[in-house]
């Protein structure tokens, strides 16, 4: 069997079906929120040209947790994390986690860039340093609650690229079975370094470098010339609540089984996923994943068959945040949504509906619906 998948629950007695998305919070290199960074790509149309870091991670996090120096000692995919997290719980009515939350996190590597350290100057490893190693991807979730609070549920997604949906998914699955009322998903990865650069250029997935060393990521480009690596993080409140909200009304993961890099050129699981979600109806946008690679063409296809109005991919304005890069794109589909316009211009109506997509190494995909309603 080379594809499957499954949704998450298609019901359950006096719960309903949807999960309201009442925050989100997004830091990449263009902005330090979702509004900066709307305005920076659809108003200002700016488009990274190569691997970028966030700027000011270290000042932000002094003013968000002043008298905690031994923060700045952590890994930055930890930092940014942080950041992300607390800026979408601060702008709900109770910042703090508690019991009665979930936490739900998703990174492809976790803190790297402390072990790619460690590597080289073994005898040089701080005790900070060991922890956040021994931790791996789960020390994102370690130090949130620590600085955070304490909710319930703890979990880590490691599904690749498509890491963080899967995790909106378990959080999402979470509300609509009842053992959360309130579940915060977060998604960070800091994987700029030249071990990744070379990993993917033996791939031949990597955009080539122009003679001042830019590099362009052109999703659905037929050339399938590739992407480059970018540092992000992006966090989100799902909540039952009462009300016209924007609202996840559905998530669906599922696996292609053919290949560790290469995928099923008939998109089977993902049509399926497709279908699974659009459940026979119209579809305004898919905000797709698009990484600028050949394989485009096989996920393009299979979006076809769905007819969306509008399709699109955000990494032709940040590039690749790998493990962050589901999330990235559901806070800026919600975005899409609020504004009615899509990241190339295109009006929405008022009420629109739409799917993100996530795929990743190891055949992972994830694919989360946004709609409106009440």
């Amino acid at each position: 069997m080379t594809a499957h998948g499954v949704a998450t629950p298609a019901s359950h007695a006096n719960i309903r079906r949807y999960a309201n998305l009442s925050a989100c919070a997004l830091r990449t290199p263009l902005g330090a929120s979702p509004d900066e960074n709307w305005q920076s790509i659809v108003v200002d149309r700016h488009e990274l040209r190569s691997s970028k870091l966030i700027p000011g991670v270290d000042e932000a996090l002094a003013r968000r947790f002043p008298n905690q120096a031994g923060l700045f000692g952590l890994d930055r995919v930890i930092k940014i994390a942080l950041l992300a997290a607390s800026d979408a719980l601060d702008k709900t009515a109770r910042p703090e986690l508690n019991d009665a939350d979930g936490l739900f996190v998703a990174t492809s590597k976790g803190p790297v860039q402390t072990l790619i350290r460690a590597l080289d100057n073994p005898s040089g490893v701080s005790a900070s340093d060991a922890t956040q190693i021994a931790l791996g991807p789960a020390a994102i979730g370690y130090y949130l609650r620590q600085q955070l609070g304490t909710p319930e549920t703890v979990h880590t997604s490691v599904a690749a690229c498509a890491g963080s949906l899967a995790a909106a998914s378990r959080a999402y699955e979470a509300l609509l079975t009842g053992r959360h009322r309130r579940a915060i998903v977060v998604a960070a990865d800091s994987s700029i370094h030249p071990l990744f650069d070379a990993s993917f250029s033996r791939l031949g997935i990597l955009a080539p470098a122009d003679q001042d060393g830019n590099r362009q990521c052109r999703p659905f480009d037929p050339s399938g010339r590739g992407f480059f690596i970018t540092e992000a993080a992006a966090a989100i409140v799902l909540e039952i609540m009462p009300g016209e909200n924007l609202r996840v009304e559905g998530t669906w993961l599922g696996g292609d089984a053919t290949d560790l890099l290469a995928t099923d050129s008939d998109a089977t699981s993902l049509k399926r996923g497709i279908r699974t979600l659009a459940g026979g109806g119209d579809m305004d946008f898919v905000h797709a994943h698009a990484t600028g690679t050949r394989h485009d063409a096989h996920e393009l296809a299979a979006i076809a068959t769905l007819g969306p109005t509008y399709v699109f991919s955000h990494k032709r304005f940040l590039g690749h945040c790998l493990g962050a890069s589901g999330l990235v794109g559901l806070v800026l589909s919600a975005m899409c949504h609020r504004r009615h316009m899509t990241l190339l211009g295109d009006l929405l109506p008022c009420r629109s509906t739409s799917l993100t997509l996530a795929q990743g190494f190891g055949g992972h995909i994830g694919a989360v619906r946004l709609g409106y309603g009440d």
